[in-house]
Protein backbone atom coordinates (compact mmCIF):
# COMPACT_ATOMS: atom_id res chain seq x y z
CA UNK A 1 0.00 0.00 0.00
CA UNK A 2 0.78 3.35 -0.71
CA UNK A 3 2.54 6.01 2.06
CA UNK A 4 -0.28 8.83 2.62
CA UNK A 5 1.28 12.03 2.31
CA UNK A 6 -0.05 15.79 1.55
CA UNK A 7 1.38 18.07 -1.30
CA UNK A 8 3.53 19.88 0.99
CA UNK A 9 5.45 16.67 1.99
CA UNK A 10 9.20 16.95 2.30
CA UNK A 11 10.63 13.49 1.78
CA UNK A 12 13.36 12.97 4.34
CA UNK A 13 15.37 10.60 1.91
CA UNK A 14 15.50 12.51 -1.25
CA UNK A 15 18.46 9.00 -2.48
CA UNK A 16 15.83 6.68 -3.26
CA UNK A 17 13.55 5.83 -6.21
CA UNK A 18 9.96 6.84 -5.49
CA UNK A 19 6.49 6.88 -7.58
CA UNK A 20 3.69 9.58 -6.66
CA UNK A 21 -0.13 8.51 -7.31
CA UNK A 22 -2.31 11.75 -7.22
CA UNK A 23 -5.74 12.58 -8.94
CA UNK A 24 -6.65 16.49 -10.45
CA UNK A 25 -5.97 18.88 -8.22
CA UNK A 26 -4.37 16.82 -5.51
CA UNK A 27 -0.74 19.51 -5.26
CA UNK A 28 1.27 16.82 -7.79
CA UNK A 29 3.27 19.93 -9.02
CA UNK A 30 3.14 21.41 -5.47
CA UNK A 31 5.01 18.18 -4.09
CA UNK A 32 7.55 18.28 -7.61
CA UNK A 33 8.58 21.55 -6.79
CA UNK A 34 9.17 21.20 -2.84
CA UNK A 35 11.22 18.29 -3.92
CA UNK A 36 13.08 19.75 -6.39
CA UNK A 37 14.00 22.57 -3.82
CA UNK A 38 15.00 20.03 -1.24
CA UNK A 39 17.14 17.95 -3.99
CA UNK A 40 18.95 21.21 -4.69
CA UNK A 41 19.58 22.22 -1.10
CA UNK A 42 20.30 19.34 0.57
CA UNK A 43 21.76 17.03 -2.20
CA UNK A 44 25.50 15.83 -1.82
CA UNK A 45 26.13 14.71 -5.37
CA UNK A 46 24.09 17.06 -7.44
CA UNK A 47 28.06 19.62 -6.43
CA UNK A 48 29.15 22.01 -9.11
CA UNK A 49 28.61 20.06 -13.06
CA UNK A 50 25.46 17.77 -11.66
CA UNK A 51 21.87 18.63 -12.57
CA UNK A 52 18.58 17.59 -12.06
CA UNK A 53 16.70 16.32 -15.20
CA UNK A 54 12.85 16.60 -14.76
CA UNK A 55 10.85 15.97 -17.72
CA UNK A 56 7.10 17.36 -18.60
CA UNK A 57 4.83 16.93 -21.09
CA UNK A 58 3.15 20.85 -21.27
CA UNK A 59 4.64 24.04 -21.53
CA UNK A 60 2.23 25.30 -18.83
CA UNK A 61 3.89 23.17 -16.26
CA UNK A 62 7.21 23.59 -17.80
CA UNK A 63 6.85 27.30 -16.81
CA UNK A 64 5.26 26.93 -13.59
CA UNK A 65 7.97 24.59 -12.03
CA UNK A 66 10.72 26.78 -13.52
CA UNK A 67 8.57 29.94 -11.86
CA UNK A 68 7.78 28.37 -8.50
CA UNK A 69 11.52 27.20 -8.26
CA UNK A 70 13.51 30.53 -8.59
CA UNK A 71 16.92 30.54 -9.08
CA UNK A 72 18.53 27.29 -9.24
CA UNK A 73 22.00 28.11 -10.58
CA UNK A 74 21.63 26.14 -14.06
CA UNK A 75 21.30 22.88 -12.13
CA UNK A 76 18.00 21.92 -13.17
CA UNK A 77 16.96 21.27 -16.78
CA UNK A 78 13.37 20.55 -17.79
CA UNK A 79 12.09 19.70 -20.76
CA UNK A 80 9.73 17.41 -22.92
CA UNK A 81 11.19 13.60 -23.02
CA UNK A 82 12.27 13.92 -27.08
CA UNK A 83 13.85 17.26 -26.64
CA UNK A 84 15.84 15.71 -23.83
CA UNK A 85 16.95 12.34 -25.24
CA UNK A 86 18.07 14.71 -28.88
CA UNK A 87 19.97 16.79 -26.52
CA UNK A 88 21.59 14.70 -24.76
CA UNK A 89 21.39 11.12 -26.40
CA UNK A 90 21.09 11.49 -29.98
CA UNK A 91 22.81 14.52 -31.00
CA UNK A 92 25.68 13.94 -29.48
CA UNK A 93 26.36 10.15 -29.98
CA UNK A 94 23.89 9.01 -33.05
CA UNK A 95 26.73 9.17 -35.21
CA UNK A 96 28.28 6.04 -33.88
CA UNK A 97 25.49 4.02 -35.01
CA UNK A 98 24.72 5.85 -38.42
CA UNK A 99 26.05 3.78 -40.77
CA UNK A 100 24.04 0.70 -39.59
CA UNK A 101 20.53 2.79 -40.60
CA UNK A 102 21.44 4.63 -43.38
CA UNK A 103 21.67 7.92 -41.70
CA UNK A 104 23.22 11.00 -42.75
CA UNK A 105 24.08 12.37 -39.34
CA UNK A 106 25.64 15.28 -40.49
CA UNK A 107 22.69 16.68 -41.99
CA UNK A 108 20.66 16.41 -38.79
CA UNK A 109 18.86 19.78 -37.73
CA UNK A 110 16.40 18.81 -35.06
CA UNK A 111 13.31 16.41 -35.27
CA UNK A 112 9.86 17.14 -36.49
CA UNK A 113 6.56 15.54 -37.47
CA UNK A 114 7.80 15.17 -40.93
CA UNK A 115 6.33 12.22 -43.35
CA UNK A 116 7.78 12.08 -46.92
CA UNK A 117 5.10 11.66 -49.92
CA UNK A 118 6.23 12.98 -52.59
CA UNK A 119 6.00 10.53 -55.74
CA UNK A 120 9.25 10.36 -56.31
CA UNK A 121 10.20 9.36 -53.01
CA UNK A 122 7.25 6.34 -53.04
CA UNK A 123 8.64 5.11 -56.53
CA UNK A 124 12.38 4.84 -54.95
CA UNK A 125 10.64 3.34 -51.90
CA UNK A 126 9.13 0.51 -53.97
CA UNK A 127 12.06 0.18 -56.15
CA UNK A 128 14.35 -0.26 -52.97
CA UNK A 129 12.05 -2.38 -51.36
CA UNK A 130 10.46 -4.39 -54.00
CA UNK A 131 7.05 -4.18 -53.30
CA UNK A 132 6.25 -1.98 -57.07
CA UNK A 133 3.00 -3.84 -57.15
CA UNK A 134 1.51 -2.02 -54.37
CA UNK A 135 -0.60 0.12 -56.44
CA UNK A 136 -2.25 2.66 -53.79
CA UNK A 137 0.23 5.60 -53.30
CA UNK A 138 -2.37 7.26 -51.00
CA UNK A 139 -3.14 3.85 -49.03
CA UNK A 140 1.22 3.78 -48.86
CA UNK A 141 1.51 7.15 -47.73
CA UNK A 142 -1.06 6.95 -44.52
CA UNK A 143 0.73 3.68 -43.28
CA UNK A 144 3.79 6.06 -43.10
CA UNK A 145 1.83 8.90 -41.40
CA UNK A 146 0.84 6.00 -38.73
CA UNK A 147 4.26 3.87 -37.99
CA UNK A 148 5.13 3.78 -34.58
CA UNK A 149 8.45 2.38 -32.84
CA UNK A 150 7.07 -1.01 -30.41
CA UNK A 151 8.85 -3.51 -28.87
CA UNK A 152 8.39 -6.80 -30.84
CA UNK A 153 6.14 -9.33 -29.06
CA UNK A 154 8.66 -12.30 -29.83
CA UNK A 155 11.91 -10.30 -28.51
CA UNK A 156 11.42 -7.78 -26.01
CA UNK A 157 14.80 -6.12 -26.37
CA UNK A 158 14.33 -5.35 -29.91
CA UNK A 159 12.07 -1.86 -31.67
CA UNK A 160 10.15 -2.99 -34.92
CA UNK A 161 8.29 -0.21 -36.68
CA UNK A 162 4.57 -0.64 -37.43
CA UNK A 163 1.25 0.77 -37.94
CA UNK A 164 -0.82 0.80 -34.86
CA UNK A 165 -3.20 -1.12 -36.42
CA UNK A 166 -2.81 -4.56 -36.98
CA UNK A 167 -2.21 -4.28 -40.54
CA UNK A 168 0.57 -6.10 -42.39
CA UNK A 169 0.74 -3.52 -45.49
CA UNK A 170 4.11 -4.05 -46.35
CA UNK A 171 7.01 -6.45 -45.80
CA UNK A 172 8.94 -5.83 -42.63
CA UNK A 173 11.49 -4.78 -44.97
CA UNK A 174 9.12 -2.08 -46.50
CA UNK A 175 8.78 -0.04 -42.91
CA UNK A 176 12.60 -0.33 -42.03
CA UNK A 177 12.85 0.93 -45.85
CA UNK A 178 11.12 4.12 -45.90
CA UNK A 179 12.62 5.19 -42.67
CA UNK A 180 15.82 4.45 -44.25
CA UNK A 181 14.73 6.82 -46.74
CA UNK A 182 13.91 9.36 -44.46
CA UNK A 183 16.88 8.78 -42.59
CA UNK A 184 19.58 9.16 -45.93
CA UNK A 185 18.16 12.52 -45.57
CA UNK A 186 19.11 13.62 -42.51
CA UNK A 187 15.25 13.62 -41.33
CA UNK A 188 14.08 12.41 -38.15
CA UNK A 189 10.66 11.79 -36.75
CA UNK A 190 9.71 12.70 -33.30
CA UNK A 191 9.45 8.92 -32.80
CA UNK A 192 12.32 8.16 -34.49
CA UNK A 193 14.06 10.01 -31.25
CA UNK A 194 12.75 6.84 -29.07
CA UNK A 195 14.60 4.39 -31.24
CA UNK A 196 17.88 5.94 -31.75
CA UNK A 197 17.83 6.94 -27.56
CA UNK A 198 17.34 3.30 -27.38
CA UNK A 199 19.35 2.13 -29.73
CA UNK A 200 22.56 4.04 -28.19
CA UNK A 201 21.91 3.18 -25.00
CA UNK A 202 21.89 -0.54 -26.11
CA UNK A 203 24.99 -0.28 -28.54
CA UNK A 204 26.72 2.00 -26.20
CA UNK A 205 26.33 1.42 -23.04
CA UNK A 206 28.96 4.03 -21.93
CA UNK A 207 26.30 6.97 -22.82
CA UNK A 208 23.61 5.43 -20.06
CA UNK A 209 27.39 6.48 -17.35
CA UNK A 210 27.89 9.56 -18.97
CA UNK A 211 24.16 10.48 -18.59
CA UNK A 212 23.84 9.27 -14.90
CA UNK A 213 26.97 11.49 -13.84
CA UNK A 214 25.18 14.19 -15.11
CA UNK A 215 21.94 13.91 -14.37
CA UNK A 216 21.88 12.04 -10.43
CA UNK A 217 18.72 12.91 -10.50
CA UNK A 218 15.56 11.70 -13.02
CA UNK A 219 12.34 13.78 -12.53
CA UNK A 220 9.05 12.98 -14.66
CA UNK A 221 5.47 14.36 -14.19
CA UNK A 222 2.42 13.05 -16.11
CA UNK A 223 4.52 9.47 -15.78
CA UNK A 224 1.08 8.51 -17.03
CA UNK A 225 1.03 10.03 -21.01
CA UNK A 226 5.17 8.01 -21.16
CA UNK A 227 5.08 4.78 -23.73
CA UNK A 228 6.69 2.15 -22.99
CA UNK A 229 9.93 2.79 -25.06
CA UNK A 230 10.30 5.99 -22.88
CA UNK A 231 9.62 3.72 -19.29
CA UNK A 232 12.58 0.85 -21.15
CA UNK A 233 14.80 3.70 -21.11
CA UNK A 234 13.97 5.41 -17.74
CA UNK A 235 14.49 2.06 -15.99
CA UNK A 236 18.10 1.63 -17.70
CA UNK A 237 18.88 5.08 -16.11
CA UNK A 238 17.79 4.17 -12.64
CA UNK A 239 19.46 1.37 -12.80
CA UNK A 240 22.28 2.67 -11.69
CA UNK A 241 23.64 6.06 -9.49
CA UNK A 242 20.39 8.10 -10.97
CA UNK A 243 17.69 8.55 -8.39
CA UNK A 244 14.54 7.97 -10.64
CA UNK A 245 10.95 10.17 -9.37
CA UNK A 246 7.56 9.87 -10.97
CA UNK A 247 4.19 11.76 -10.44
CA UNK A 248 0.96 10.72 -12.05
CA UNK A 249 -2.24 9.52 -12.39
CA UNK A 250 -3.51 6.57 -14.03
CA UNK A 251 -6.91 7.82 -15.08
CA UNK A 252 -5.79 10.92 -16.74
CA UNK A 253 -3.60 8.32 -19.43
CA UNK A 254 -5.12 9.99 -22.82
CA UNK A 255 -2.16 9.94 -24.87
CA UNK A 256 -2.78 6.39 -26.63
CA UNK A 257 -2.25 7.98 -29.66
CA UNK A 258 1.10 8.46 -28.47
CA UNK A 259 1.95 5.27 -27.61
CA UNK A 260 1.26 5.71 -24.02
CA UNK A 261 -0.55 2.36 -22.27
CA UNK A 262 -3.24 2.90 -19.37
CA UNK A 263 -1.78 0.89 -16.14
CA UNK A 264 1.97 1.98 -16.89
CA UNK A 265 2.15 4.05 -13.48
CA UNK A 266 0.52 1.49 -11.23
CA UNK A 267 2.98 -1.07 -12.44
CA UNK A 268 6.50 0.84 -12.57
CA UNK A 269 8.45 -0.27 -10.59
CA UNK A 270 12.71 -0.13 -9.55
CA UNK A 271 14.35 -1.67 -6.92
CA UNK A 272 13.81 -0.33 -3.37
CA UNK A 273 11.20 2.48 -4.83
CA UNK A 274 8.81 3.71 -1.98
CA UNK A 275 5.21 4.50 -3.08
CA UNK A 276 3.22 7.63 -2.48
CA UNK A 277 -0.29 8.99 -2.84
CA UNK A 278 -1.72 12.27 -2.12
CA UNK A 279 -5.46 12.61 -1.44
CA UNK A 280 -8.02 15.38 -1.94
CA UNK A 281 -8.34 18.04 -4.03
CA UNK A 282 -7.26 21.60 -3.55
CA UNK A 283 -8.40 23.05 -7.10
CA UNK A 284 -12.13 22.86 -7.57
CA UNK A 285 -15.45 23.99 -5.65
CA UNK A 286 -17.45 21.14 -3.61
CA UNK A 287 -20.37 20.68 -6.34
CA UNK A 288 -17.34 20.11 -9.14
CA UNK A 289 -15.28 17.69 -6.64
CA UNK A 290 -18.73 15.61 -6.22
CA UNK A 291 -19.28 15.44 -10.11
CA UNK A 292 -15.97 13.47 -10.43
CA UNK A 293 -16.13 11.84 -6.98
CA UNK A 294 -19.65 9.93 -8.84
CA UNK A 295 -17.35 9.29 -12.10
CA UNK A 296 -14.63 7.97 -10.89
CA UNK A 297 -15.58 6.09 -7.03
CA UNK A 298 -12.72 4.50 -6.89
CA UNK A 299 -11.00 7.76 -5.96
CA UNK A 300 -12.96 10.07 -3.37
CA UNK A 301 -11.30 13.12 -3.00
CA UNK A 302 -12.60 15.30 -0.37
CA UNK A 303 -12.70 18.85 -1.70
CA UNK A 304 -9.31 20.74 0.43
CA UNK A 305 -10.80 24.24 -0.63
CA UNK A 306 -14.07 23.51 1.26
CA UNK A 307 -15.82 26.29 -0.84
CA UNK A 308 -19.10 26.09 -2.06
CA UNK A 309 -20.32 27.33 -5.65
CA UNK A 310 -22.75 26.96 -8.49
CA UNK A 311 -23.90 23.49 -9.46
CA UNK A 312 -21.74 22.20 -13.12
CA UNK A 313 -24.38 23.30 -15.57
CA UNK A 314 -24.99 21.48 -18.97
CA UNK A 315 -26.14 24.01 -21.83
CA UNK A 316 -28.47 22.86 -25.03
CA UNK A 317 -27.74 24.50 -28.18
CA UNK A 318 -25.12 26.07 -30.36
CA UNK A 319 -21.94 26.11 -28.66
CA UNK A 320 -20.88 29.95 -29.22
CA UNK A 321 -24.22 30.66 -28.09
CA UNK A 322 -23.35 28.45 -25.13
CA UNK A 323 -20.47 30.86 -24.62
CA UNK A 324 -21.75 33.97 -25.04
CA UNK A 325 -24.60 32.76 -22.83
CA UNK A 326 -21.81 32.35 -20.17
CA UNK A 327 -19.87 35.54 -20.76
CA UNK A 328 -23.48 37.07 -19.58
CA UNK A 329 -22.65 35.58 -16.12
CA UNK A 330 -18.92 35.89 -16.05
CA UNK A 331 -16.23 37.90 -17.28
CA UNK A 332 -15.22 36.74 -20.68
CA UNK A 333 -11.29 36.84 -19.55
CA UNK A 334 -11.64 34.33 -17.33
CA UNK A 335 -14.23 31.61 -19.65
CA UNK A 336 -11.75 28.62 -21.20
CA UNK A 337 -13.27 26.21 -23.56
CA UNK A 338 -12.40 22.75 -24.11
CA UNK A 339 -12.88 20.71 -27.15
CA UNK A 340 -12.28 17.42 -27.80
CA UNK A 341 -11.45 18.48 -31.69
CA UNK A 342 -8.29 20.53 -32.65
CA UNK A 343 -10.71 22.02 -35.54
CA UNK A 344 -12.95 23.19 -33.31
CA UNK A 345 -10.66 25.05 -31.03
CA UNK A 346 -9.30 26.71 -34.11
CA UNK A 347 -12.82 27.52 -35.34
CA UNK A 348 -14.22 29.16 -31.95
CA UNK A 349 -10.57 31.41 -31.89
CA UNK A 350 -11.62 32.45 -35.56
CA UNK A 351 -15.29 32.94 -34.36
CA UNK A 352 -16.88 30.35 -36.85
CA UNK A 353 -19.61 27.94 -35.41
CA UNK A 354 -18.88 25.72 -38.12
CA UNK A 355 -19.11 21.80 -37.25
CA UNK A 356 -16.04 20.56 -39.45
CA UNK A 357 -14.24 17.63 -38.13
CA UNK A 358 -12.79 16.30 -41.82
CA UNK A 359 -9.06 17.21 -41.44
CA UNK A 360 -8.76 19.09 -45.04
CA UNK A 361 -4.81 19.70 -44.67
CA UNK A 362 -4.94 15.65 -44.72
CA UNK A 363 -7.43 15.88 -47.88
CA UNK A 364 -5.08 18.19 -49.55
CA UNK A 365 -2.46 15.21 -49.80
CA UNK A 366 -4.78 12.79 -51.44
CA UNK A 367 -6.75 15.86 -53.78
CA UNK A 368 -3.67 17.11 -55.37
CA UNK A 369 -0.89 14.56 -56.48
CA UNK A 370 1.82 16.97 -57.78
CA UNK A 371 4.10 17.39 -54.73
CA UNK A 372 5.90 20.11 -55.22
CA UNK A 373 2.50 22.10 -55.07
CA UNK A 374 0.97 20.59 -52.72
CA UNK A 375 3.82 20.65 -50.22
CA UNK A 376 3.97 24.80 -50.41
CA UNK A 377 0.31 25.09 -50.12
CA UNK A 378 0.27 23.14 -46.93
CA UNK A 379 3.59 24.66 -45.61
CA UNK A 380 2.54 28.23 -46.32
CA UNK A 381 -0.91 27.30 -44.34
CA UNK A 382 1.03 26.20 -41.51
CA UNK A 383 3.17 28.63 -41.23
CA UNK A 384 1.05 31.71 -41.93
CA UNK A 385 -1.14 30.33 -39.21
CA UNK A 386 1.36 29.57 -36.78
CA UNK A 387 2.67 33.57 -37.38
CA UNK A 388 -0.63 34.93 -36.88
CA UNK A 389 -0.69 32.98 -33.27
CA UNK A 390 3.05 34.16 -32.83
CA UNK A 391 4.95 31.19 -33.38
CA UNK A 392 7.56 32.52 -35.25
CA UNK A 393 9.91 30.46 -34.86
CA UNK A 394 7.78 27.57 -36.17
CA UNK A 395 6.65 29.40 -39.36
CA UNK A 396 10.00 30.12 -39.93
CA UNK A 397 10.74 25.87 -39.41
CA UNK A 398 8.00 24.73 -41.69
CA UNK A 399 7.97 27.35 -44.64
CA UNK A 400 11.89 26.91 -44.71
CA UNK A 401 10.88 23.08 -46.15
CA UNK A 402 10.38 25.00 -49.07
CA UNK A 403 13.70 26.82 -49.29
CA UNK A 404 16.25 24.00 -48.65
CA UNK A 405 15.08 23.57 -44.84
CA UNK A 406 17.18 26.77 -43.89
CA UNK A 407 20.52 25.66 -44.03
CA UNK A 408 22.38 28.67 -45.30
CA UNK A 409 21.68 32.16 -44.87
CA UNK A 410 20.04 32.62 -47.89
CA UNK A 411 17.75 30.19 -47.48
CA UNK A 412 16.82 31.62 -43.96
CA UNK A 413 16.78 35.25 -46.02
CA UNK A 414 13.93 34.07 -48.32
CA UNK A 415 12.07 32.09 -46.19
CA UNK A 416 11.74 35.70 -43.98
CA UNK A 417 10.86 37.19 -47.16
CA UNK A 418 8.24 34.79 -48.11
CA UNK A 419 6.88 34.97 -44.81
CA UNK A 420 6.29 38.44 -44.50
CA UNK A 421 4.71 38.31 -47.81
CA UNK A 422 1.86 35.69 -46.50
CA UNK A 423 1.71 37.73 -43.63
CA UNK A 424 1.27 41.28 -45.44
CA UNK A 425 -0.88 39.63 -47.55
CA UNK A 426 -3.13 37.97 -45.43
CA UNK A 427 -6.51 40.17 -46.36
CA UNK A 428 -6.10 38.66 -50.50
CA UNK A 429 -6.42 35.14 -49.59
CA UNK A 430 -7.98 34.71 -46.19
CA UNK A 431 -11.70 35.57 -46.88
CA UNK A 432 -12.19 33.60 -50.72
CA UNK A 433 -11.18 29.84 -51.30
CA UNK A 434 -8.08 28.00 -51.34
CA UNK A 435 -7.36 28.72 -55.40
CA UNK A 436 -6.58 32.60 -53.87
CA UNK A 437 -3.82 31.69 -51.86
CA UNK A 438 -2.49 29.06 -54.33
CA UNK A 439 -2.64 31.78 -57.25
CA UNK A 440 -0.74 34.55 -54.23
CA UNK A 441 2.25 31.80 -53.51
CA UNK A 442 2.41 30.90 -56.61
CA UNK A 443 3.34 34.18 -58.21
CA UNK A 444 4.88 35.14 -55.00
CA UNK A 445 6.49 32.18 -53.06
CA UNK A 446 7.15 29.61 -54.93
CA UNK A 447 6.88 28.77 -58.45
CA UNK A 448 4.81 25.44 -59.41
CA UNK A 449 2.78 24.03 -62.23
CA UNK A 450 -0.60 25.81 -62.73
CA UNK A 451 -4.10 23.76 -62.66
CA UNK A 452 -7.58 24.44 -64.44
CA UNK A 453 -9.08 21.12 -64.37
CA UNK A 454 -9.05 17.78 -62.28
CA UNK A 455 -9.86 16.64 -58.74
CA UNK A 456 -6.77 19.31 -57.46
CA UNK A 457 -8.62 22.10 -59.26
CA UNK A 458 -12.02 21.17 -57.63
CA UNK A 459 -10.69 21.22 -54.31
CA UNK A 460 -8.92 24.25 -54.51
CA UNK A 461 -11.50 26.35 -55.84
CA UNK A 462 -14.61 24.29 -53.49
CA UNK A 463 -12.42 24.89 -50.25
CA UNK A 464 -12.39 28.22 -48.43
CA UNK A 465 -9.37 29.14 -46.78
CA UNK A 466 -10.96 29.75 -43.62
CA UNK A 467 -11.90 26.10 -43.50
CA UNK A 468 -8.73 24.79 -44.10
CA UNK A 469 -6.89 26.39 -41.79
CA UNK A 470 -8.95 25.69 -39.04
CA UNK A 471 -7.24 21.99 -40.03
CA UNK A 472 -3.45 23.50 -38.58
CA UNK A 473 -2.46 22.32 -35.45
CA UNK A 474 -2.20 24.13 -32.32
CA UNK A 475 1.48 23.65 -31.24
CA UNK A 476 1.09 25.43 -27.67
CA UNK A 477 -1.34 25.69 -24.68
CA UNK A 478 -2.40 29.24 -25.64
CA UNK A 479 -5.67 31.21 -26.26
CA UNK A 480 -9.07 30.84 -24.23
CA UNK A 481 -10.22 27.95 -26.66
CA UNK A 482 -7.76 24.60 -26.30
CA UNK A 483 -8.42 21.19 -27.14
CA UNK A 484 -8.73 19.35 -23.95
CA UNK A 485 -5.36 17.16 -24.67
CA UNK A 486 -3.38 20.57 -24.58
CA UNK A 487 -5.29 21.66 -21.28
CA UNK A 488 -3.64 18.92 -19.21
CA UNK A 489 -1.62 20.57 -16.66
CA UNK A 490 -3.44 23.57 -16.54
CA UNK A 491 -6.69 25.34 -14.69
CA UNK A 492 -9.06 27.95 -15.03
CA UNK A 493 -11.80 30.15 -13.25
CA UNK A 494 -14.43 28.66 -15.53
CA UNK A 495 -14.38 25.72 -18.08
CA UNK A 496 -17.05 25.28 -21.08
CA UNK A 497 -16.69 21.99 -22.14
CA UNK A 498 -17.61 21.75 -25.23
CA UNK A 499 -19.53 18.34 -26.96
CA UNK A 500 -20.37 17.47 -31.04
CA UNK A 501 -19.93 14.65 -33.29
CA UNK A 502 -16.53 13.62 -34.28
CA UNK A 503 -14.72 12.73 -37.23
CA UNK A 504 -17.62 14.19 -39.69
CA UNK A 505 -20.21 11.98 -37.75
CA UNK A 506 -23.56 13.32 -36.71
CA UNK A 507 -24.38 14.07 -32.78
CA UNK A 508 -25.15 11.20 -30.84
CA UNK A 509 -26.17 12.10 -27.81
CA UNK A 510 -26.46 9.20 -25.46
CA UNK A 511 -22.59 8.34 -26.88
CA UNK A 512 -21.17 11.63 -26.61
CA UNK A 513 -22.51 12.06 -22.87
CA UNK A 514 -21.96 8.71 -21.58
CA UNK A 515 -18.77 9.68 -19.76
CA UNK A 516 -21.35 11.16 -17.33
CA UNK A 517 -23.80 8.53 -17.78
CA UNK A 518 -22.53 5.74 -17.78
CA UNK A 519 -18.38 6.10 -16.81
CA UNK A 520 -15.88 3.65 -17.16
CA UNK A 521 -13.07 5.81 -16.68
CA UNK A 522 -11.04 2.19 -15.96
CA UNK A 523 -10.96 1.22 -20.31
CA UNK A 524 -12.70 4.12 -22.30
CA UNK A 525 -10.12 6.03 -22.82
CA UNK A 526 -12.99 8.72 -24.45
CA UNK A 527 -14.11 8.80 -20.93
CA UNK A 528 -10.64 9.43 -19.31
CA UNK A 529 -10.08 12.74 -21.72
CA UNK A 530 -13.76 14.15 -20.67
CA UNK A 531 -12.92 13.78 -17.24
CA UNK A 532 -10.00 15.47 -17.41
CA UNK A 533 -11.74 18.19 -19.31
CA UNK A 534 -14.46 18.55 -16.43
CA UNK A 535 -11.43 18.64 -13.75
CA UNK A 536 -9.88 21.65 -15.31
CA UNK A 537 -12.41 23.90 -13.43
CA UNK A 538 -11.55 25.86 -10.48
CA UNK A 539 -15.22 27.50 -9.75
CA UNK A 540 -17.40 27.49 -12.51
CA UNK A 541 -18.04 24.10 -14.38
CA UNK A 542 -20.32 24.22 -17.99
CA UNK A 543 -20.49 21.62 -20.95
CA UNK A 544 -22.23 22.56 -24.22
CA UNK A 545 -24.41 19.72 -26.04
CA UNK A 546 -26.32 20.44 -28.96
CA UNK A 547 -29.30 18.17 -27.82
CA UNK A 548 -30.47 16.82 -24.94
CA UNK A 549 -33.59 14.32 -24.25
CA UNK A 550 -36.70 14.91 -21.32
CA UNK A 551 -35.17 11.50 -20.25
CA UNK A 552 -31.50 12.90 -19.81
CA UNK A 553 -32.23 16.15 -18.78
CA UNK A 554 -34.05 14.37 -15.70
CA UNK A 555 -31.03 12.49 -14.93
CA UNK A 556 -29.05 14.60 -14.51
CA UNK A 557 -30.64 17.00 -12.40
CA UNK A 558 -30.91 14.12 -10.24
CA UNK A 559 -26.84 14.38 -10.59
CA UNK A 560 -26.91 17.29 -9.33
CA UNK A 561 -26.20 18.99 -12.78
CA UNK A 562 -28.65 21.93 -13.82
CA UNK A 563 -29.53 22.41 -17.23
CA UNK A 564 -29.88 25.51 -19.70
CA UNK A 565 -31.77 25.32 -22.88
CA UNK A 566 -30.84 28.63 -24.94
CA UNK A 567 -33.29 29.85 -27.46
Amino acid sequence: MPIIINSDHILPDIEHHFKVLAGPGAGKTRFLVNHIKNILHNSERLKIQGKIACITYTNVATETILKRVGDHGGRLEISTIHSFLYAHIVKPYVHMIANDYDLDASNLSGHDDIVLSGYQTIQDWKAKTGQQHLRDDGLIVDTWNSLKWKFDTSNPEQLIIRPPYPVQYFTNDGYLGYKKLLWSKGLLHHDDVLFFSYELVRKKPFVLTVLRAKFPYFLVDEFQDTSPIQIALLKLIGAQETIIGVVGDEIQSIYSFLGAVPGQLNSFSLPNITDYEIQGNWRSTNEIVGLLNRLRPTLIQQPLRNIAGSNPTIIIGDKLAALAWIATQHSPDNIFSLCRENSTANAIKKGLGINLHTDLLQKLKSADLTSERRRAVSDSIKAVEYARLGYFKDALKVLGRLFNRNKTVDDQKRTLTALRKLIDNYSSYASGNLIDMVDFIRANIKPFSGLRTGAAHTFYIGTPYSHISIAVKNLYETGSCRTIHKSKGDEFDCVLVILEGRRGNAFNENNALSFLLSPNLASNEEHRIHYVALSRSQNNLFISSPSLSAANETRFKAMGIDVQRLP
